[in-house]
Order: structure tokens, then sequence, then C-alpha cells
């Protein structure tokens, strides 16, 4: 009885985790220069009354910059 309830919760752990990524989503880029080529990829998604994005930003030279916003509805 309890390995059955230990997997239970473990679905149901599962499932709401789930539902939380059915939010996340993903953009890239990529721009062409005078100096090379430049990427950004940029991901966020919201669970749990939370928002967060983080943006990742390289360079022609592979100088990377990374940007992490998290707001909060409350």
């Amino acid at each position: 009885m309890k390995k059955l309830l230990a997997m239970s919760t473990l679905a149901g752990l599962l499932s709401i985790a789930t539902v939380a990524e059915a939010s996340a989503w993903t953009r890239y880029g990529t721009f062409y220069g005078p100096r090379g080529v430049s990427t950004v990829r940029v991901t966020g998604g919201c669970g749990y009354g939370y928002c967060s994005r983080t943006a990742v930003r390289t360079g022609p030279y592979g100088n990377s910059y990374v940007r992490r916003t998290t707001v909060s509805r409350w």
C-alpha cells in the first residue's frame, strides 16, 4: 500500500511539472554583420506565479552575454 501511495504521489508531481513546462518557449536569432555572425537564444516560461526569461547573446568573437529576469505576480 505504501508503494502504491508513493508511486501515485510521484506520478502527480510529474504531471504538475509537465503542466508547468507547457508554457515554456524558446526563440533563436542569427545576425550577420560586417564583423561576423552573432546569435541570440531566448527562453522563458511561467509557472506557480512566476515568469522567467533568459537571453544568451554570442558575438562574432565568441564572447557571450547572459541576462536573466524573473517576475512574480504577488
